[in-house]
């Protein structure tokens, strides 16, 4: 695993496998430890980038609740992508990690191939019940705080959406504990604030505008999210949709080895060119640039800056980019510069030429 330093925040981040590129986003309160099954069944086929979201794991959790945003997260995640050298990812998202998933596919849908969905929808459509839902979401933000981790972990195994996973084996159930329980309050607490459905501004629009296969997942217990699921597939140009027979909200951990979540990972390699594939064994360092910087300087903010970009280094600002228009169009403001000592990333076009060989000689 990494602390990798991208719009200075540190993300947790670890790549496992071969194959083409999946971008795996877990859900409110976990981690990227939930994707161990499926991860070690399909690792032989495809690269896994496994992120542990902003205030979850061992990623940062800033006091600014608006850095948890999730248009500001699917900018991060995009200049991942950059700092990997991959031009397009399949993504998929478990519930939260599903949205921001959907919100990527509104912002940069050039560096999405296909996209998976678990237990998400794509905002809530009526104003009425987003205001509901954000009251609800801050008051819960507030119960954390005064409360702590623990009452709060009780209060979430108690939600009915959670029900089915009475069910699973005791170490399951302790597995998808102890995540919960490693997650720091304010991280939590602000990704309610910033992240909850009340305050996401709802994509329903832009699935019709999708040009890559999508393939929506649901628990067939999860009446719900299996509801959304349909009504997300009759509307997107190539959606599929895959119920999971005796699941519930969190089918891959529920039935990790079922045949039915076993085909989604066909649509993981759709439209993929076998070029863009990363060739990375499991255990070898990200890449040359993002890893050298990972010091006890770095964490301090005194690391060596990226050299990779010549002239002035830019941060990424959400602000500056048409929401759903092209990634690369910048508006508004110019960029400022990084301060130094701070290695930030920006967007690369694809267009853009090779990095220096230096730069990539552990790529493969």
């Amino acid at each position: 695993m990494s602390r990798l330093l991208i719009n200075g925040v540190h993300l947790n981040v670890e790549v496992v496998g071969s194959g083409p590129a999946v971008m795996a986003l877990h859900g409110f309160a976990g981690n990227m430890s939930t994707w161990s099954a499926l991860v070690g069944e399909m690792k032989e086929e495809y690269t896994f980038i496994l992120v542990d979201l902003l205030g979850h794991g061992a990623s940062d959790c800033p006091a600014e609740a608006s850095r948890y945003a999730l248009d500001r997260a699917a900018a991060d995640l995009a200049c991942l992508l950059d700092c990997l050298k991959i031009r397009r990812a399949c993504w998929l998202g478990y519930s939260m990690g599903g949205r921001l998933a959907l919100v990527a596919a509104a912002m940069v849908p050039d560096r999405i191939a296909s996209l998976i969905v678990e237990g998400a929808s794509a905002g809530l459509a009526d104003r009425g019940g987003r205001e509901e839902r954000a009251e609800s979401d801050a008051a819960l933000a507030r119960f954390i705080e005064e409360k702590g981790i623990g009452p709060f972990v009780e209060f979430w195994e108690a939600l009915p959406l959670f029900a089915t996973q009475s069910s699973l084996p005791r170490d399951t159930r302790d597995f998808v504990r102890q995540q919960r329980l490693g997650c720091d309050p304010r991280g939590l607490a602000n990704t309610l604030r910033a992240a909850s459905p009340g305050v996401q501004p709802p994509v329903y629009a832009r699935l019709r505008s999708l040009a890559f296969p999508v393939l929506c997942v649901a628990g067939e217990l999860d009446k719900k999210f299996s509801a959304i699921a349909r009504e997300m597939c009759g509307v997107l140009p190539d959606g599929r949709l895959a119920v999971i027979p005796g699941a519930g909200h969190c089918a891959h951990l529920e039935r990790p080895h079922g045949a039915q979540f076993s085909q989604a990972g066909s649509t993981m390699g759709l439209r993929f060119n076998r070029t863009e594939s990363l060739k990375l064994r499991e255990g070898r360092r990200i890449s040359p640039n993002c890893s050298e910087y990972f010091s006890g300087d770095q964490e301090e903010g005194r690391g060596r800056a990226c050299p990779r970009p010549r002239g002035a280094r830019a941060r990424l600002r959400t602000s500056d980019y048409r929401q759903h228009g092209s990634w690369h169009r910048p508006i508004g403001r110019s960029r400022e510069r990084a301060s130094r000592g701070s290695l930030v990333l920006r967007p690369r076009p694809p267009e853009a030429d090779r990095a220096p060989r230096s730069f990539r000689r552990n790529l493969g």
